[in-house]
């Protein structure tokens, strides 16, 4: 008993408890589950109610549990309680077996992925099916089931289980035909013993599983098997095995491995009657296995090797039973279809697949663990653009051999298990567009040597980029945007990085200076993307020599200063320069500096940096050139605003020592009270940095916006959008403004105060 008044309870050191062969009586008590540390549990040959208590579910040390032959209380609604699925973490040897349970077996027993013993054998009264979650216990050396009342077939899943020693159903009520799919994986294990006697089974157990050794006990008038012994006298089956009884789908040893195929080798992206023969069509050899039908064609079973049937509208769900019959499949592809349901587990028993691609149909769930049994071959793995949802299961780390893995575009969240650094001979890895992939980034990854390309934007991803990323020295492409990395880039990251070519670390928190960063120090680079971060400095003075083969260079939207660099006209290769919203100052270099580029560059952005002047060169005018600046500030005869208005070819030339003179035609703008005092001596930026809202001119610098002292009828501008330096826009019932809302307030980053009243 627990002692109420006790601060410690009795057992809570207890490792070891055994009853057994005595005359001990009553109920297995409840407090039971005080004793957290209990890892041997051995009731045995008593009196003791076999009733469990649910609190079983707390004793998570237990390696060993084993209640068996115990009470003589036959009463109804005695089952096997579903908390001892919570016992996952160590259990290896699981026995309650004569106890007069009744009900099913629980399927949360699949979730005692250490189990190697599972028995449950006379019972009498458990009834049900076996339930399919079994399948799961991969380390399974003995299944024990026997004198229950099971019913149903044998679920095919359990052909996962490729470490059983022995495997017992016999004296239950189960039925069906023996499937050749769980006969056929346990051929190449380490089956020894298999008892299928006294249920209502039938059909043919094979030549070739008689040759690999397996003592087999079965009805021998119900099942046809040459080497198989009676279950009645313990003598060999007396009925020898018919050439024509091979199970379907079943390997012949009378047909030579060379028989001319019912379907090509390699089938073809389109099927057609013309290349794949109809079940109709008669064969030389009576005892050749019948071809398989999947959607609509037939495919020799035994020399279809590749299935390729992509964007050829196939609709309804995976056929895998009809899949598992193609025994030496290696590709399989229905991408670009409208295939739905869920992915199923048995694609793990397709043991000589090599080739995965189901990406771009409509299928759901969760990615089976069981890929993770296709271990010794899976080399690609393509399940994108799909809506399938949960963690990545920590088993795809047993796919030693895969390439490429991409998962992108489906509803995947979680963390990234730290087994996924174990696919050493990972190439290709997509992951982006998950949306709610979260966590950080685990150190193990950095393992991933041969990686080369590796995006997981548009995720959830947070903390820093672990140093050990700088391992990976094959990366061409690392695309981690849109997530909530924060810190700087570390310095071991770049170093060495002689391959990175295309960088994308935009729309993150990260911070750092430029000028300090290892960033430059990648020569390969030919894209590097760090907009919408907080990065700061000014831009190197060498970039030529640093990132000499660099075609897009976007840092837009950070808090970058100083002037800019001549260099940046030698980027001879460049095409797309995003340097709008920072605080570079000063003036566009001029003369001949840009000249190099004026053949390659198509973007250039240079708005919202409200101390930068000058001239856009002539020569950089061109049809497909698209030129982004403040137009107030720089002269140019063909650029855009940040909206993508022209400007005006009245636009002034600025020189910095020259101050343009105020124009009294300005004064009635700047009259609300609100509206920042102008300096006619100061910086030109608070002469021609203007924007114009409901026949108004604003200036760029301000703070605050009331609309209430104006009379604003229509719809408000996307040109309110310019007005990055706002902190307060008070838009109230006062006025007559309509319409919807400009997505363009979503640049008012500095924003305090946002009122829409009524």
């Amino acid at each position: 008993d627990v002692d109420d008044d006790s601060t410690t309870t009795p057992c809570m050191n207890l490792v070891s408890f055994e009853i057994s062969k005595n005359k001990l009586s009553g109920p297995l008590p409840t407090e039971l589950g005080y004793c957290t540390k209990l890892a041997s549990l051995n009731i045995h040959e008593t009196d003791i109610d076999s009733l469990i208590p649910s609190e079983i579910g707390y004793l998570t040390q237990l390696s060993l549990l084993e209640i068996r032959d115990t009470g003589t209380n036959r009463d109804s609604n005695r089952r096997i309680p579903t908390e001892i699925g919570n016992l996952g973490d160590v259990l290896t040897s699981l026995n309650l077996s004569d106890n007069h349970f009744d009900g099913s077996i629980p399927s949360e027993l699949g979730r005692l992925m250490k189990l190697t013993t599972l028995t449950l054998s006379d019972n009498n009264r458990l009834s049900y099916s076996i339930p399919s979650e079994l399948g799961r216990l991969i380390k399974l050396k003995t299944l024990s089931l026997p004198y229950n009342k099971l019913t149903g077939l044998i679920p095919t899943h359990l052909a996962s289980l490729i470490e059983l020693n022995t495997f017992n159903v016999q004296n239950n009520n189960l039925q069906g035909s023996v499937s050749y799919q769980l006969l056929n994986s346990w051929m190449g294990s380490k089956l020894q013993d298999l008892y299928l006697s006294e249920n209502q089974f039938t059909g043919v157990i094979p030549n070739l599983f008689c040759e690999s050794g397996i003592k087999a006990v079965i009805d021998c008038f119900e099942i046809t098997c040459s080497c198989c012994v009676d279950s009645l006298n313990s003598n060999d089956c007396p009925i020898e095995l018919p050439p024509s009884a091979e199970p379907s789908g079943a390997p012949t040893t009378s047909a030579p491995t060379t028989a001319a195929p019912v379907a090509p080798q390699t089938i073809p992206t389109t099927p057609s009657p013309t290349t794949n023969a109809p079940s109709s069509t008669p064969t030389s050899n009576p005892t050749e296995t019948p071809p398989v039908e999947i959607f609509g064609e037939n495919y020799d079973v035994h020399m279809t090797t590749a299935l390729e049937l992509s964007q050829v509208n196939l609709i309804g769900t995976l056929p895998i039973v009809q899949l598992l019959k193609l025994t030496n499949l290696k590709k399989l592809d229905l991408t670009r279809n409208s295939l739905k349901g869920i992915l199923p587990s048995e694609l793990g028993l397709m043991k000589k697949l090599r080739d995965l691609r189901l990406s771009d149909n409509d299928l759901t769930g969760s990615i089976p663990s069981e890929l993770g049994l296709l271990s010794s071959r899976l080399e690609s793995c393509e399940l994108d653009k799909n809506k399938l949802q949960s963690n990545i299961p920590t088993d795809i780390g047993n796919l030693i051999q895969l390439r490429t893995l991409t998962l992108y575009s489906n509803q995947l969240t979680g963390i990234l298990p730290t087994e996924l650094g174990k696919l050493s001979r990972l190439k290709i890895w997509s992951l982006e567009d998950n949306k709610a992939i979260g966590g950080t980034l685990p150190t193990e990854l950095g393992r991933l040597l041969n990686l080369v390309e590796w995006r997981l934007n548009n995720n959830e991803i947070t903390g820093v980029l672990p140093s050990e990323l700088g391992l990976m020295t094959e990366l061409t492409l690392f695309d981690g945007s849109a997530n909530k990395l924060e810190g700087t880039i570390p310095l071991e990251v770049i170093i060495g990085q002689t391959a990175l070519k295309k960088l994308a670390l935009h729309r993150n928190q990260m911070k750092g200076n430029l000028q300090e960063l290892p960033i430059v120090s990648a020569t390969s680079l030919t894209s590097l993307s760090l907009y919408e971060n907080r990065f700061f400095g000014s831009l190197p003075t060498n970039l030529d020599g640093l990132i000499p083969d660099i075609e897009s260079l976007l840092l837009h939207n950070n808090t970058f200063t100083g002037t800019l660099p001549a260099a940046l006209g030698n980027l001879s290769k460049l095409k797309d320069l995003r340097l709008s919203s920072n605080d570079f100052r000063g003036v566009i270099p001029s003369g001949e500096t840009f000249d190099s580029i004026t053949s390659t560059l198509q973007n250039l952005w240079l708005y919202d940096n409200p101390k930068l002047s000058g001239n856009i060169p002539a020569s950089f005018c061109s049809p497909s050139n698209k030129i982004k600046v403040d137009c107030g500030l720089i002269s140019c005869a063909c650029c855009l605003d940040d909206l993508g208005a022209t400007c005006p070819t009245s636009s002034p030339s600025l020189a910095p020592s020259k101050t343009p003179s105020f124009s009294p035609t300005y004064s009635p703008s700047f009259t609300p009270s609100n509206i920042a005092t102008f300096n006619p001596s100061g910086s030109p930026t608070k002469v021609f940095s203007q924007v114009v809202l409901f026949g108004k001119q604003y200036d760029l610098s301000l703070t605050t916006l009331d609309f209430a002292t104006i009379a604003a009828q229509g719809t408000l501008s996307t040109a309110i959008g310019r007005l990055t330096n706002l902190k307060t826009l008070l838009i109230s019932n006062k006025n007559g403004l309509g319409g919807s809302i400009p997505t363009e307030l979503g640049r008012l980053t500095k924003l305090t105060k946002l009122w829409i009243n009524k």
